[in-house]
């Protein structure tokens, strides 16, 4: 019986749960068809109003959509707004940072749910999008958020992230337009003049776009499948066709661009080659990572080849570059046809570059070393650079196709008079802050036909003091050394400059035919200071001494013209008749000293004493006005078949000023008139009773030669 009873009450109790869930589960599918229905029907764009305020709080900006605005969900996601407008900050150049004229997508539904985004549809027309900068950093794309600063940020781990995928099946933009501005700059701007999407079928999407950036044409086009992409782009005249494979991660392309002539005149840049640029390598993500592997640019006979890593999360950037070509020449006309290698790893990191390790080999010249440098508010240099052997020959023989020649225009004065050294102030900020250490080893450096040894270049800055030596050997004799000083503290530069060169013999005037004991041996003493806070006024405050002479050998003519100026050589040229018919200058000795005082120099002595001539010359140069009045005056020598009818002219004027200067002849000289009046250093014996002689029959370097030595030996300090 109470079995019974018992078996009863279960079955009542089983019927009572199976009712309830069958309420329970009409009731949720009627409130869910009841919610697609809504979802189906209702239109989000009544809540315009909401979305309008509500965004306009958040970003401290007006948002407005006066036109119409649609969002419905189901069965189709679709978005449409109608006269969008977004305003731009109150120091924007303009009122409205974006304003847009119809936007339109559809989104397919069932790929939400893998995580797919597949748009059906998308339509843009009228967009203008204005990016702009002010004077003081701000920048029109930053905004001020609304936002509790009580919440803790939401840490998310890689894994909860959503890796959605993308695809437009059908895309139609017109008109949209992005303009980046800056202060004090031109505009610079991207015009869409039309932009398509269309699914060819079920893989491939093609591509289709013309635009303008500035006043340049540009074009696209191509097909896009889900691992492979054909590109072809035209900007100007230059041509880029490109191809791209995607598995997975990584990207391997290969890029054609013609021509880099082409290129150049797009970018305002001369003398590139009319040859194509060839592109190539891969490129995969790791960990936020990018990294490149062996993305190579080649062109006719130049190839350039990268490898390395860049964080994306840091800016770090850390790769190895090697470059090398068949041609210098290739790079430019005005470099020699010599191959070349460069190899450099280097890491660079904000405002940091550090380059462990580099290596330059052009022809026969090498060059290896490391650097390490900061661009900050204290910059940092450190350099070391070591070579067995710099060849500089062929770059100064070669000679590059002779390009068209400017016309020389007159300038027309404006009552202003200009300067060499001007009165831009010296940069102490700069000089100040910089941190500089470089050190420059050269076992070999050949220049034309001259060799020298062991050559060194040290520069050292800190806290507004430099030193900056240098020196070398002669290969066949004699020694140069020389050293700089510089310090600014104070607003005021002190600046000492002290040379010596001696008993240095070079072939470098001389060429490669001309024996060794006929090469003049040189000697020189330069000592120099001055103090200002500008160029004019460290040229006018200039205080010392240049003392050089040349002993006895043979000069060649044309290498005279070659290593000096037009204005030197047209110089040369006037004082010596016999530079353009003979092929050397057989020189017995050559002497020449300046004293400056305040900037004034006062020449206190010149002789170039030949076997067929003999030039003395004096007169000053005015650092204070840059100003030239030297003249010198040239006699035949007796017994060596030259006559005074020979010189017409003996008096040759260096006159004019630093910026403009100009050689004349003259039949008289006013300078060296009268002796030695003007002359008055240690040497003026030179000019006294020479003006008045037919002929310099009697030499003169012997009593030269005494007279400097006394002079450098009484101006050096005791030992």
């Amino acid at each position: 019986m109470v079995i019974s009873i018992l078996h009863s009450d279960m079955e009542k109790n089983e019927m009572t749960g199976r009712l309830f869930l069958k309420i329970t589960g009409i009731s949720l599918a009627i409130v869910l068809t009841l919610a697609i229905l809504f979802l189906w029907t209702f239109d989000f764009g009544v809540l315009k109003p909401k979305l309008e305020s509500t965004l306009s709080d958040v970003i401290d900006r007006e948002f407005r959509i006066n036109g119409d605005f649609s969002l419905k969900l189901l069965p189709t996601p679709t978005l449409l707004f109608e006269d969008l407008t977004l305003a731009n900050p109150s120091w924007g150049s303009e009122p409205e940072m974006l304003t847009a004229g119809k936007g339109y997508m559809e989104i397919k539904l069932m790929p939400l749910f893998s995580e797919r985004i597949e748009v059906e549809k998308l339509q843009l027309e009228n967009i203008r999008l204005l990016v702009e900068s002010s004077a003081d950093d701000k920048s029109n794309w930053e905004f001020d958020l609304a936002q509790n600063n009580d919440a803790e940020p939401e840490q998310k781990n890689e894994a909860d992230k959503a890796a959605f995928s993308y695809d437009i099946q059908t895309a139609d933009m017109s008109n949209i337009v992005v303009i980046y501005r800056q202060p004090d700059a031109e505009d610079l701007s991207l015009r869409v003049e039309s932009f398509t999407v269309n699914q060819r079928d079920s893989a491939t999407t093609e591509i289709n776009g013309t635009g303008r950036f500035i006043d340049i044409p540009l074009s696209v086009s191509g097909q896009v499948s889900e691992h492979h992409t054909d590109l072809r782009a035209q900007a100007g005249e230059v041509k880029l066709v490109s191809k791209y494979d995607y598995p997975e991660d990584t990207v391997n392309f290969s890029s054609s661009l013609s021509t880099l002539s082409d290129l150049g005149g797009l970018l305002k840049i001369e003398e590139l080659p009319d040859t194509e640029l060839s592109l190539e390598g891969h490129v995969s993500m790791s960990k936020g990572n990018v990294m490149l592997k062996r993305v190579v640019a080649s062109t006719k006979g130049i190839r350039i080849t990268l490898d390395g890593e860049i964080d994306t999360g840091t800016s770090r950037v850390e790769l190895s570059a090697r470059a090398s070509g068949d041609k210098l020449s290739l790079l430019s006309p005005d470099l020699p046809p010599l191959p070349f290698e460069i190899q450099s790893e280097f890491m660079l990191a904000g405002n940091k570059v550090d380059m462990p390790s580099y290596r330059v080999q052009i022809g026969s010249s090498t060059l290896t070393g490391k650097a390490h440098i900061e661009n900050n508010e204290r910059p940092v240099i450190h350099l070391q650079a070591k070579s067995d052997l710099i060849d500089l020959t062929p770059f100064i023989n070669h000679q590059p196709a002779s390009k068209p020649k400017a016309e020389k225009t007159e300038a027309k004065s404006n009552g202003e008079t200009h300067y060499i050294f001007d009165e831009t102030p010296l940069p102490f900020d700069t000089l100040q802050a910089l941190s500089l250490d470089t050190d420059l080893s050269i076992t070999r450096l050949i220049v034309q036909d001259a060799e020298f040894k062991n050559v060194t270049i040290q520069a050292q800055a800190k806290n507004g003091k430099m030193t900056v030596s240098n020196a070398f050997e002669g290969k066949l004799s004699g020694k140069y050394d020389n050293k700089l000083t510089l310090n600014t503290s104070d607003k005021k530069a002190d600046i000492r400059i002290d040379t010596k060169v001696r008993d240095l013999k070079l072939a470098l005037l001389s060429g490669a035919s001309v024996p060794e004991e006929q090469i003049p041996v040189s000697n020189m003493n330069i000592d120099l200071h001055s103090s200002g806070d500008s160029p004019r006024a460290l040229a006018s405050n200039l205080d010392g001494n240049v003392v050089a002479n040349q002993g006895k050998g043979k000069v060649s003519n044309a290498l005279i013209e070659k290593f000096t100026g037009d204005i030197l050589t047209q110089l040369f040229n006037a004082i010596n008749p016999f530079a353009e018919k003979e092929e050397f200058t057989q020189w017995e000795c050559s002497l020449f000293a300046i004293e400056f005082e305040s900037g004034e120099g006062d020449i206190e002595g010149f002789l170039m004493q030949s076997e067929q001539l003999m030039v003395v010359g004096g007169g000053n140069i005015d650092l204070n006005q840059e100003t030239l009045a030297i003249e010198f005056n040239t006699k035949p020598r007796e017994g060596v078949g030259v006559s005074a009818d020979m010189f017409v002219t003996p008096f040759v004027k260096l006159s004019g000023t630093l910026a403009q200067p100009s050689v004349g002849l003259n039949n008289k000289g006013v300078l060296l008139s009268g002796g030695a009046a003007v002359l008055t250093g240690g040497m003026s014996f030179l000019y006294k009773g020479l003006m008045d002689r037919v002929t310099a029959e009697a030499g003169r370097c012997e009593e030269a030669e005494t007279a400097l030595k006394d002079r450098q030996n009484s101006a050096e300090p005791d030992q």
